[in-house]
């Protein structure tokens, strides 16, 4: 497929996922906002309103982030594309490895830390420092 059909897709798929964002942030402001400030928030206008702004926000956050991002993956494609076969096959190894250590590492965060909302970033955070390290070592050892 050309660049420009993946481009669409990626895209596309990037603004549905912001707009899916803002639909529940617009859902959370809503419900604290009729809580915290009912006197403010009487209207019947108030949601759909509020709906309209946050998904209309997260459509163009979307379109954005995703032309931008897709740009970067294109570098990277064209970098990737330029390394030797052995510099390829080190990076692959890395990274396999650093995905098998950050699912062994997970599991104790996911049991020591009872909350998903903080257990999921921090085993992110992790996850991306021992690939990267894992990657790193890999990288230097290729010879």
């Amino acid at each position: 497929m050309n660049s420009k059909l993946w481009r669409l897709i990626f895209t596309i798929i990037s603004t549905c996922i912001a707009a899916a964002v803002g639909l529940t942030a617009s859902d959370s402001f809503v419900n604290f906002a009729q809580r915290d400030l009912s006197s403010v928030m009487s209207g019947a206008w108030v949601k759909p309103t509020y709906i309209a702004v946050f998904v209309a926000g997260g459509l163009v956050f979307g379109v954005a982030m995703g032309r931008t991002l897709f740009m970067k993956i294109e570098l990277l494609g064209d970098r990737v594309n330029e390394m030797s076969t052995r510099d390829k096959l080190a990076i692959g190894a890395g990274l396999t490895l650093g995905i098998f250590l950050t699912a062994v590492i997970s599991l104790p965060i996911f049991q020591a830390v009872k909350s998903p909302a903080i257990a999921l970033p921090a085993t992110l955070l992790v996850g991306l420092v021992v690939t990267y390290l894992a990657t790193a070592a890999a990288v230097s050892m290729k010879e």
